[in-house]
Order: structure tokens, then sequence, then C-alpha cells
């Protein structure tokens, strides 16, 4: 609660500083002005603005996966792109703001910067922090990859789709019009079998048979082409679950460390 609570007044106290082996001093100006004005790709060395800005990280994290969210629930090609691009930016400066925390934790783990060491134990806890936005940065950039993949395929499916229908309908036409009549009857003859004997008018049915043999494959073809994309499809949805799995193993076990930071400062209180 003192980590999220938007008066950093308790953040600042000897005792909550001390509690997380961070360097007793007056950061309230210097952090604020971290947090709102660091550039891309600086390392965060204050401790406490190392906070806020994994905050911030998480915030630009939940605003990418609303934008997902909502690209998913689009219905037209523009919807989809403006929510995709939302989100790709999300996922950018989440990506810049981890190289900083990262660059910034190189930083906090010596003193080589003339700062005050912190202890392992808060190091270890900021570092799986940073693991856990990473992963779920992965797992976010995934999804949408997926997303537009699926959105591709889906494409590639209704065009081919439309091209096979329209030419088995067009192969059937042409057919309709060339199927001989049932029986050699006077003034029904057909400009192909009128010139033709009885064995001529055989080996033409049988042509005509081989055609149709020919698009029943064209057919199986797509119908098989379809069937694939299913599966990758699927394989692709399969692979996502795991990882959002993963994460929400992470969540639980960067869970289970806050509440017994939680515990403890109760026992300060």
């Amino acid at each position: 609660a003192i980590n999220t609570d938007v008066d950093d007044r308790w953040r600042n106290t000897s005792a909550w500083r001390s509690f997380l082996n961070l360097p007793s001093s007056n950061v309230s100006s210097r952090h604020h002005a971290a947090v709102n004005g660091v550039a891309a790709g600086k390392p965060i060395t204050d401790p406490v603005v190392w906070l806020d800005y994994h905050r911030d990280l998480k915030s630009t994290l939940h605003d990418a996966r609303l934008q997902i969210t909502k690209r998913d629930q689009a219905t037209s090609a523009q919807a989809q792109h403006e929510s995709s691009t939302a989100a790709k930016k999300h996922l950018v400066k989440a990506d810049s703001a981890i190289q900083s925390l990262e660059q910034g934790l190189q930083s906090l783990g010596n003193d080589s910067w003339g700062r005050e060491r912190l202890g392992d134990g808060e190091m270890r806890r900021r570092r799986d922090l940073v693991e856990s936005a990473k992963k779920e940065r992965e797992g976010l950039e995934n999804l949408l990859n997926a997303m537009a993949t699926k959105s591709s395929l889906d494409g590639a499916i209704a065009q081919a789709t439309a091209g096979d229908k329209e030419k088995l309908i067009n192969a059937a036409s042409q057919q309709g019009s060339k199927k001989p009549a049932a029986g050699r009857v006077l003034g029904k003859e057909t400009d192909r079998t009128r010139a033709l004997d009885n064995q001529g008018v055989l080996q033409l049915q049988q042509q005509l048979m081989k055609e149709q043999d020919e698009d029943v494959d064209v057919l199986a073809a797509a119908v098989a082409r379809q069937k694939q994309i299913g599966i990758e499809i699927q394989e692709e949805l399969a692979v996502q679950k795991d990882m959002l799995e993963l994460m929400d193993e992470d969540v639980d076990r960067v869970q289970s460390k806050l509440d017994v930071a939680r515990k403890r400062i109760g026992k300060i209180k």
C-alpha cells in the first residue's frame, strides 16, 4: 500500500527507507522530476524513483493489454489497425522503461555511482519485478503478433475460398453446357457430338469425367489448405496459453513476496 500510494510522505520516512535498506536522503523533488522527465534508455539510479518508474511501467503494460483487448473486440479493419498501433506504442515504451530499470539495478547493486548499496534481498525483489514485467511484455507482444497472423490467415482463407468457389462454379457451368444427351437423338445433338461417331462420344464422356475428377481434386486441395491453417492457428494459441500460465505463476510468486513485506511493515507499525 505504501509503494502504490499517491502520497509519497510515508515512502520518504527514515523508518521505511531503513526497512528497505535505502539510503537516507531528501529525494522528493528529485524523484518527481526523474519520473516525469527521464530520457529513454537512461538508467534509473535513485532507489525511490526506481519504484515510481516501475509503477509507471505497470501502468503502460496495462494500457497495452487494454488496447489488445480492444483490437480483439473491434469489428472493422480500421479499428483493429488503430488499436494495434496504440498497443505497439505502449509496448515500445514499456521496453524502454524495462531497459532503464535494468540499467538502474546494475548501478544500485554497487557503489560505483557514489550511492549506498541496496541490500541483497531488496535487489532480488526488484530483479523479480523487472523479470515479471519483461515476461508480461513479451506475452502481450506475442499475443498481438498472433492476432495479426490470424487476421492475415483469415484474409487468405477468404480469398482462397472465394477463388475456388468461383472456379468450381465456372467449371460446373461449362460442364453443364458440354454434357451430352443420353442417347443419340436426331435434333438433340450438340456441336461437339454431332460430328462424332459412337466411339468419339464415348471418348468425349471420358474426357468430361476426367475434368470433373480434376475439379474435385482442386476442391480437396482447398479443404486441405484450410485444415492446415486451422492447425497452425490452434498451435499458436496453445503456445500463447502456456506463456500466459507462466506469467500467472510469476505474478503469484511476486505477490507472495509482497505479502511477506506487508507483514513486516505491519510489525514495524
